[in-house]
Parts: C-alpha cells; structure tokens; sequence
C-alpha cells in the first residue's frame, strides 16, 4: 500500500482563558479563546482579543492564563486543491 503525498505544516498558535466581564448583569466569568498565533506577552494577547473578539457588552479585562500549542496539520494534493487560493508568483503574503 503507498502512502499519499500530503503538504504538512506546524501551526503554533495560543489558548487563553480571559476574564471577562458582562456588563448587563455584573457577571465576571472566565472564558476560552483562541489566538491564532503564538504568543507570551499578556499584553499584546488581551489588545488582541479586545481588537477581535470582544463584544459591546462583553469586555475582556484580563489574561488569567495561556497556553501555546503547536499541532502538526496536512492534507492531501487533492484536498489542498480544493481550498487552496492560487497566489501571484510575483507577489506572495507575508507570513
């Protein structure tokens, strides 16, 4: 049996659990989030999940703890076909 070809990458990214606060009903809970990217500094994460993800009545006023992940991912040459976006050669994203 051969093995199919697949594109591998690992992806680092960070689980958090935030304080957050709910505004209509004065509750403060812990909640999950997930930053799609690594990172230690307390203070970037929470501007992050503020930016991106907090809602109006829902402030997120402090980092109790994360946690960084690292999971290796793949998919086959078929599967990648059918989600890839083709790039400019000439113009690839910055990582």
């Amino acid at each position: 049996m051969s093995r199919e070809k697949m594109f591998t990458r690992e992806i680092a990214y960070t689980n958090v659990v935030a304080m957050v606060v709910d505004t209509t009903t004065a509750k403060v809970t812990n909640e999950t989030f997930v930053v799609p990217f690594e990172e230690n500094n307390n203070t970037k994460i929470l501007v992050y999940l503020q930016k991106n993800v907090q809602k109006p009545d829902k402030p997120i006023v402090s980092i109790v703890s994360k946690e960084t992940v690292k999971k290796l991912y793949g998919c086959t040459v078929e599967q990648f076909l059918t989600v890839a976006v083709e790039l400019d050669e000439n113009r690839r994203p910055i990582e």
